[in-house]
């Protein structure tokens, strides 16, 4: 899928691209002004869950430890993330 912005700047284009369970798999943006990508990619667990996270900056993983709430993320590369009791 690709989507272009027209608006009064010149456009940006943006491509999203999926795997066979409509998981997305790369995102990336080009500025037509400066011709730079900014990309993303993600892959997937055979449960679903994101494993990893490519970017500019390096790739994050996506860890799941608590068995009670197993698509839960319990940390993304060096950031732990927490849920409130709702």
């Amino acid at each position: 899928m690709s989507i272009t912005d027209t608006g009064t700047e010149l456009p940006k284009i943006a491509n999203f691209s999926y795997d066979e369970l409509d998981r997305l798999t790369t995102a990336s943006i080009t500025d037509q002004t400066t011709q730079q990508t900014a990309s993303e990619s993600y892959t997937y667990s055979p449960s679903g869950n994101i494993l990893t996270k490519t970017d500019g900056s390096g790739t994050k993983t996506y860890t799941y430890e608590d068995p009670r709430h197993p698509h839960a993320v319990t940390r993304f590369g060096s950031d732990a993330a927490g849920y409130d009791a709702y």
